[in-house]
């Protein structure tokens, strides 16, 4: 049931029966599945907030390679994968465990004629199709213009947009919202993050704000289970150190710190929330990360030199519980 005198932090419109809509704290499409109709109204969530959901789950591509369960039942995107001689392969649409080329590849062999390369289990599939379409074809003609067929090596994979850090500002308000929405959820005054939520509508810039990467390793005191895929949300208030802040992971891949305030005047505090995304379950587990003024006020935002490198580090460690069999370098 809706709280009385709930408003949207967004708009400030007042939340009735006819406007509440839930929003998911982390995108539904990316697995989230901790929501609440106590933050936004219905028009926030399905004008800036659905382009917001969509750019991330846009950005962060390992989501579209995981199976999990979401709220709703929508196909994921295809992403596109690129073999190393051109082949292109729709990577989250495996038949029977193999993956198939979208269509064969068009090469020239050393006499200079024009032929077909594709895989032994699509052979007899587009022989058949090529001569329904055209009936007056005999099958040793087909066959003729087909290279020799090979399984393409999986490794050999790479991805036309990229499984990789953001690369453009546009991603990291959606980042912005995960935290101020587990921050609101948590009920924490909006006062705290003014500076946030006018970047998160387009209306603030980056000198106003901080957040990006951040891969904490020692500081984060944690006990990461050996096939563990998970979100993580934790929130902490310092009164000592006057900070609020939210530290966020993504298929404990994707890792944010978001600085939400430095004049933080409320109780000490921790909130977390962990989502198993494989078992589709909640972790109830310990988590901390005790940062300070002094550590979040000398950090480099929106990435820091070493960012790509840690992501890299998350990113080996979910394609091998995944067997995704990422090619990273």
């Amino acid at each position: 049931m809706r709280c009385e005198n709930k408003y949207c932090y967004i708009s400030n419109v007042l939340l009735a029966r006819e406007n509440i809509s839930d929003e998911h704290i982390i995108p539904n499409a990316m697995g989230g599945h901790l929501k609440s109709p106590n933050l936004v109204c219905k028009e926030i969530n399905n004008t800036l907030f659905a382009k917001l959901d969509a750019i991330l789950s846009k950005s962060v591509e390992i989501a579209q390679l995981i199976k999990f369960k979401r709220d709703d039942q929508k196909e994921q995107p295809t992403i596109i994968g690129i073999s190393t001689d051109g082949m292109k392969y729709a990577v989250n649409n495996m038949q029977k465990g193999k993956l198939l080329p979208i269509k064969p590849l068009k090469v020239v062999d050393e006499s200079g004629k024009e032929l077909l390369k594709l895989q032994v289990s699509q052979k007899e599939e587009y022989i058949k199709s090529q001569l329904k379409k055209y009936p007056t074809l005999k099958r040793e003609a087909i066959e003729n213009n087909l290279k020799e067929v090979f399984e393409d090596d999986y490794n050999d994979i790479h991805f036309r947009n990229g499984i990789n850090i953001f690369t453009t500002k546009e991603p990291f308000r959606a980042i912005a919202k995960i935290a101020t929405n587990f921050a609101v959820l948590n009920n924490i005054s909006t006062n705290y993050f003014r500076g946030f939520i006018e970047f998160i509508k387009g209306g603030n810039d980056l000198s106003n704000i901080q957040l990006g990467y951040f891969y904490p390793n020692e500081l984060l005191i944690y006990d990461f289970e050996e096939k563990e895929i998970s979100h993580i949300l934790y929130l902490k208030g310092c009164q000592k150190e006057k900070i609020l802040y939210c530290y966020i992971e993504l298929f404990n891949t994707h890792c944010f710190v978001v600085n939400l305030s430095y004049h933080y005047h409320g109780p000490t505090f921790e909130k977390s929330y962990i989502w198993d995304v494989l078992n589709a379950q909640e972790l109830r587990k310990d988590i901390a990360l005790n940062l300070t003024y002094s550590y979040l006020s000398k950090r480099q935002y929106l990435w820091y030199p070493n960012a790509e490198n840690d992501y890299k580090e998350r990113l080996k460690r979910t394609s091998l519980i995944c067997d995704l069999k990422l090619r990273i370098k």
